[in-house]
């Protein structure tokens, strides 16, 4: 005969097949079978076989990351820029004191200062500057037409030039040492002369630019104004030649000009 209660001493749980549950026979006890949770791989995107469309995608997705630091740019990159001013400047005196008059084969010294009329004036310029830093400029300005009114009675040998006129182009380069809105340009210049004599002026004369010096100091008024105050040296070279055969040869002469400019920056 089948001992039931053998069978429960040699099996004291019965297992569901279905359910995976435990029933203990003695106590009438379920237990539920345990469930173990694993992590499923992640699988990181191949972009091997991609277009090249979809691969810079996701470069630019992962440089948009905020785990990665987005590159600096130095202060030199930045683009250059363009600048249209007005200028008025009150540089009136042309100094020399390497003067030389021949005359009737004799040589004479010659040291004098022609006086001039103030003048407005324009200009144009590129430009690259950054704050804290060294930048530079280069451009041309030029100077209206302005009356010469002649030599002041001071010198062994006055001449009169009646009324002629005198107008500038210059050429420049500049390094700018930038603060925040204060710099400072400084550099050099070339100019080049338009010397008219006056009708009826019996002589032949020459006159010609070369090289000179300018230091300044400017304010930038937002983006795209600046105000700047500049001492610029033009220097000339000029000879006169009179009828009787006397010459007179002014060197190389100091033209010194203060200009008040406001720029435009674009």
């Amino acid at each position: 005969m089948f001992n039931l209660n053998s069978l429960y001493a040699q099996n004291k749980v019965i297992k569901n097949k279905n359910t995976k549950q435990t029933t203990n026979i003695k106590t009438g006890e379920t237990t539920q079978p345990s469930i173990k949770l694993v992590p499923a791989p992640v699988k990181q995107k191949d972009t091997t076989d991609l277009p090249e469309q979809e691969v810079n995608s996701a470069e630019e997705d992962l440089k948009q990351s905020p785990l990665i630091e987005p590159e600096k740019k130095s202060g030199w990159s930045l683009p250059f820029r363009f600048a249209g001013y007005a200028f008025y400047t009150i540089g009136n005196q042309i100094q020399f004191n390497q003067g030389n008059i021949n005359f009737g084969g004799s040589n004479f010294s010659y040291t004098d200062t022609i006086q001039t009329d103030n003048s407005f004036g324009l200009g144009a310029e590129i430009i690259r500057s950054n704050p804290d830093g060294f930048g530079f400029s280069t451009g041309f300005s030029y100077d209206w037409l302005r009356n010469v009114t002649g030599f002041p009675q001071k010198s062994q040998f006055s001449v009169r030039l009646g009324t002629p006129s005198l107008e500038l182009w210059t050429l420049y380069a500049n390094a700018i040492y930038r603060f925040d809105s204060l710099y400072i340009p400084f550099g050099g210049n070339y100019s080049f002369v338009n010397y008219s004599r006056p009708a009826g002026f019996s002589t032949s004369n020459t006159f010609e630019g070369t090289w000179g010096l300018q230091l300044g100091l400017g304010l930038y008024l937002g983006n795209h104004f600046s105000l700047e105050t500049l001492a610029r040296l033009n220097q000339l070279k000029g000879k006169d030649a009179y009828s009787n055969g006397t010459t007179v040869d002014y060197g190389t002469m100091q033209y010194m000009n203060y200009m008040f400019i406001g720029k435009f920056l674009f």
